[in-house]
């Protein structure tokens, strides 16, 4: 995440009443130099494509690493010189360059680390700071990923309870997540997915797999939390369309890591605070499970050591890990669900900090600030930062709506339609769901949902011509899975229409045909998720096919 992308969130509020500073850190962006790691990009990508054999991954990735690590010792880089310490004193320096005598931080997930560094190096730059989603300074990720993990699912677990519809819709969704990682680790299945940018991603998938969806595919996203009771519903059922989605992504996974730093800083701040033996303890405790791990670290303990002494990577000094105690103003946000920087977290720190305020978002995930639309985070923290000595008016969290957890649509209440006209023709169309362009409609539940209608009038095809395409393996069924299987007629308003079904990626489509008085075709598709399929059908797909008329 960039304050250049969430600009009106992250960086507008505060003008008003602030310069706002933001700077690369170093090794990043347009520092000089940057320890960027290409060939460890390469080998990550080559491994999404499934062009590594998983007995040959550690071997690939040693030799990216050590190939990253030549190259920087060539160039008279040290990549022990890369560290939050010395971040910290690179903002101290910044600070006192541009002429100010205290600065307020703000500071969200790993920049809490660098924050609470400065706090502890620096302090007398700063005048209050904003703790969003916080990483201590004493955590060791990846030790604590079992126990950060568990506190999104029990989370998820308990909020569904709570929500009598999630609660009526999932029972026993906790028996049924653990049930279903147990069986995906017994029995992997292959889902393949379309890329972003062309062609297709096929991966075979576990149960860690599926907890790391679930987490921080899901859970971490605020708007994506209502959608995980229904997500995981849906994948016991055979739709894997939130595999689909996380996998279209997965290219872009470290888009924007800078992955020199990131090793750097994994090895020294995090693997290298305690021992291989607590490492391998943590990897055989997960094995249980199958709770996933860092993608650019294989194997077993020693392996993963074996990586940073590659990297030539030095553990931390022990003041580097020892908790903050502090008492400049502090603020400090969690979201409850966040598998990132879970609660427990930030209740860490806050004991250490004699003036911080703790805060929790019962409905968000990672950088609360980000993710809530209420404006209640952004209020709190521009309280807070005029008058850091007092705790922020917390009345806007009781005002929080809880989690609205999706569930499969029954037909009832039923999809309001009206009238819409598009080219060359007019339509009972819903209401209430996302007219993208003419013709094209979504119901956009939540970013996972896959549901929409495509009404289109050929122009100078008919229908015979149109069906040809459709079932041509030669041109991949048009994007299809199979060529269209016709399963009926339908006779309205003066159209004969010849009704289809096949599928897309494993999920339901329906095709509806027929030849216009003028010649052309006329055109009624229907995508949706197996557990919606009939309701839909019923309620939107033969409406819209029953009224549509052509149009000048």
């Amino acid at each position: 995440m960039t304050s250049i992308n969430i600009f009106s969130v992250l960086v507008e509020p505060f003008l008003k009443d602030h310069d706002y500073i933001a700077f690369d850190q170093r090794g990043t962006g347009l520092s000089i130099p940057s320890i960027d790691c290409a060939e460890l990009e390469t080998a990550n990508k080559q491994d999404i494509f499934g062009q590594i054999p998983s007995s040959g991954r550690t071997l690939v990735f040693t030799n990216a690493f050590r190939s990253c690590h030549g190259m920087m010792v060539v160039s008279g880089i040290d990549p022990n010189d890369f560290t939050t310490d010395a971040s910290s004193d690179d903002l101290n320096d910044l600070v006192k360059a541009l002429g100010y005598q205290k600065v307020d931080l703000y500071s969200a997930s790993y920049g809490t680390r660098l924050a609470l560094a400065t706090m502890r190096k620096h302090p007398q730059i700063l005048g209050s700071v904003v703790l969003d989603s916080v990483v201590p300074l004493e955590a060791d990720l990846f030790y604590d990923d079992p126990a950060r993990y568990n506190s999104s699912l029990q989370a998820l677990f308990d909020a569904c309870a709570a929500s009598p519809k999630c609660a009526a819709s999932y029972p026993n969704l906790k028996d049924k997540f653990w049930n279903l990682v147990s069986t995906l680790n017994s029995n992997p299945v292959s889902v393949t997915a379309p890329l972003l940018t062309g062609g297709h991603i096929t991966e075979t998938v576990t149960g860690a797999d599926l907890i790391e969806t679930l987490t921080l595919g899901l859970l971490k996203n605020a708007s994506l939390i209502s959608a995980a009771p229904l997500s995981l519903d849906q994948i016991s059922a055979g739709d894997y369309s939130t595999f689909i989605a996380m996998q279209t992504s997965l290219p872009n996974e470290f888009k924007d890591l800078n992955l020199g730093i990131y090793t750097s800083m994994m090895c020294h701040e995090h693997i290298l605070a305690r021992s291989s033996a607590d490492l391998q303890q943590v990897l055989d405790e997960q094995q249980k499970t199958g709770v996933p791990f860092d993608q650019l670290f294989f194997g077993d303990a020693q392996d993963i050591f074996n990586t940073c002494k590659v990297w030539n990577a030095v553990p931390p000094t022990s003041q580097e890990k020892d908790p903050l105690i502090n008492d400049i103003p502090t603020l400090i946000l969690e979201g409850t669900f966040d598998p990132s920087t879970p609660p427990f977290y930030g209740k860490q720190v806050a004991a250490n900090l004699s003036n911080s305020y703790y805060i929790e978002f019962p409905n968000q995930g990672h950088v609360p600030l980000a993710g809530d639309d209420s404006g209640c985070a952004s209020s709190m923290i521009l309280s807070f930062l005029r008058d850091p000595a007092h705790e922020p008016d917390r009345t806007c969290l009781a005002n929080l709506p809880p989690i609205d957890f999706l569930v499969p649509y029954d037909g009832n209440p039923l999809v309001k339609l009206a009238v819409d006209k598009g080219l060359g023709l007019k339509a009972k169309m819903p209401v209430e769901w996302d007219k993208y362009f003419d013709g094209f409609y979504r119901r956009n539940n939540s970013p996972l949902d896959i549901t929409q209608v495509v009404v289109l009038r050929t122009y100078f095809i008919d229908a015979a011509t149109l069906l040809r395409g459709f079932s041509s393996k030669l041109y991949g069924y048009e994007g299809f899975d199979a060529a269209p299987l016709m399963v009926g007629v339908r006779q309205a308003n003066g159209l004969d229409w010849s009704l289809y079904k096949t599928s897309s990626y494993d999920r339901p489509v329906d095709l509806a045909v027929a030849d216009s008085p003028e010649g052309d075709a006329f055109v009624v598709l229907l995508f949706s998720h197996k557990d919606e399929h009939e309701a839909l059908f019923e309620t939107v797909y033969l409406p819209i096919i029953d009224s549509l008329v052509s149009a000048p």
